[in-house]
Formats: C-alpha cells, structure tokens, sequence
C-alpha cells in the first residue's frame, strides 16, 4: 500500500541537497574508501569498498562491466547484440551466455510487466533518441513503421544452440533497459565472493548497498542540478531511480523523453517523474523501473503489490508516495 508523505504536498522538492549523478547515488560519508570510477554502458560508473586488500575486486567489477559493454552495445558491430539485430529477419547468431541468459529472462519481465517492458523497442527507441538529439519531431509514418516492428514475440531463442535471432527485418534488440542492474547484480557477487564486508556499487543510478546499512540519496525529478531530494536507509538491498529527466526535450511546449511505451512506439505519457525500487535483483528493478513509466497510478500500485516490491514514487504534482515497507527508512535532506 502506498502513502503520502504529508508534510511534503505543497513543495516537497525545493531543498538543497547533496549533488548527485543521476537517478539514485550514494551519499558522501566521512570514511576512508577505495573506489573505482570508469565509464561503460553509455554511463560513470563507480565501485567503492571500506577496506583494504580488495584492488583486484574492483578491478574484477570493472573488467565485468567493460566486457558486458562490448557485448552489449547496439552501437558496435561487433557486439553480440548487434549482430542479432543485423541479421533480423535472416537467421539466428551464436551469443555468450551472458546475453542468451540476459535475454531470456527480458522475455520473462515481458510477460510480468504485461508488455510493458519490451526489448523489441529498439526501432522506436532509435528514432526517438534521433528526435531529442535533433530536436525535431519524427512523422507519424516513421512512428507507425517503428511500432510495428516492436514485437516480443518475434524474438527467437534457441536454447539448444545458444542461439538468438529476430524474425523480421529492421527489428531491434536494445537491452539498455537492463544492463546496468545486471552489471550491478554481477558486481556485487564479484565483491561478496571477495569477502568484501561493505561495499557501494553505481552504475548510473543504479546500487548496490553490499553488507551494513547505508543512505542511499533520490534524485530530485525537477531540479536541473542533479540533487537529491530524500535518502533511504537500506542493507544489502539495490536500489534503482529513474526518471524521464534523463533525457528530454521540449517541443511546442511539449515534453518529449526516451521512455518508450512499447504500445505505442512514442513516449509514454506517466503519472510519475521519478520512480525508486528497492529491492534484491537490480535488473528486475531496471526493467520494471522502465515498465512503471508506462502504467496508470491504479496498475503501478496493482504490480508492485503483485511483485512484493518496495517503492518511493513522486508524482508529476510533486508528491511523494511511499509504500509501507520502506516509510520508516525514508528521510527528506
């Protein structure tokens, strides 16, 4: 069941809080750390530990999450995901077992999400990306033809084989919906394997809150300075924000952004301008994060309940909504 938090309707995100990266971050504390920070997956991504004797690790979590980038990419031709998408309509192409696995379960979050949440969106994710970057709106014809090639059901899995294919040409798969909370969920096994005893792991939002409890700062939706607005206290737990804050333009008065409704191939329309999910597998809350955007308040409820995930939402009106389970672990900065 969700909540208002009472004290914070009339101008719950005018604060001045710490600086953030995007999505959820981590707050600042005082103590000796080691940390590394690279760039992968299109993000800054960093993995900071309290104690010596764990270099190799770190090393360990960046070497997992450039080589998951370099299978990943939709933008490298060599890249397993590319060489799906190039032979669409063609025939089926031999993947790692990271990507088969990484896959296979998207088809599943399909299906929970009630479609939802769609890795065929790649055609209409492309040509809105296209849009922002221009910012010049695409012709309904070039949104038409895109929507029409968002079809999960034409993802074709092979297990036998280890094989993934498309069934139609111009058909594209785009996992950048999931694959930070899967570089995450890796990560923080690489660490826990280590016997690492405390741990923060982000990837562009989203942590991993490995071993003693921690403050986990959310993005304030509406300010332009990447600041958190409220923190959560959580031990051994991921922790995933989004927002369409991310990436958007504004046309004619209009906001435009890059979460797809794959029902429509557009931008969806949400009742939310930021979305935090707490939970025990950063890659389901990546891909139900997303889903979320695309659904009513009443359905948005419905499926966390569904799920038995934890939530804070805040509204587009500036309202903060948090399920129960979290209320006494929620603070605003």
């Amino acid at each position: 069941m969700m909540k208002k938090d009472p004290s914070n309707l009339n101008s719950p995100l005018e604060r001045r809080p710490q600086n953030a990266e995007r999505g959820g971050f981590i707050i600042p504390e005082n103590k000796k750390t080691v940390e590394k920070i690279f760039f992968a997956m299109g993000t800054a991504n960093s993995v900071t530990v309290y104690e010596d004797g764990l270099s190799d690790a770190l090393d360990a979590c960046r070497d997992m999450a450039l080589g998951l980038h370099e299978k990943a990419s939709i933008f490298d031709g060599k890249s397993d995901v590319s060489k799906i998408n190039s032979n669409a309509g063609i025939r089926t192409v031999g993947v790692s077992d990271e990507i088969f696995g990484l896959i296979k379960r998207c088809a599943g979050y399909n299906l929970k999400s009630g479609g939802k949440f769609d890795v065929t969106s790649g055609p209409a994710a492309a040509l809105w990306k296209n849009a922002l970057k221009i910012r010049s709106l695409p012709s309904d014809e070039e949104i038409k033809k895109a929507a029409e090639l968002i079809r999960p059901r034409d993802v074709m899995i092979d297990a036998k084989e280890k094989k993934i294919g498309l069934k139609r040409k111009g058909e594209m798969i785009d996992l950048g919906g999931v694959a930070k909370g899967y570089a995450a969920d890796e990560a923080k096994k690489i660490l826990s394997g280590r016997g690492a005893k405390r741990a923060l792991i982000n990837f562009g939002g989203t942590v991993w809150a490995v071993g003693k409890e921690t403050k986990v700062g959310i993005r304030d939706p509406f300010s332009n300075q990447k600041r958190a607005f409220a923190s959560l206290r959580v031990e051994n737990k991921a922790v995933v924000t989004s927002g369409y804050y991310e990436q958007f333009v504004t046309i004619g008065g209009r906001i435009y952004h890059h979460i797809i409704d794959p029902g429509t191939g557009r931008p969806c329309e949400p009742v939310f301008a930021g979305i935090t999910l707490i939970g025990d597998c950063a890659e389901e809350l990546d891909a139900f994060s997303t889903a979320l955007f695309s659904m009513t308040a009443k359905e948005a409820f419905g499926f966390l309940e569904e799920n038995s995930l934890d939530a804070v939402f805040v509204t587009k009106e500036r309202q903060i909504l948090i399920s129960d389970g979290i209320k006494n672990r929620f603070s605003l900065i």
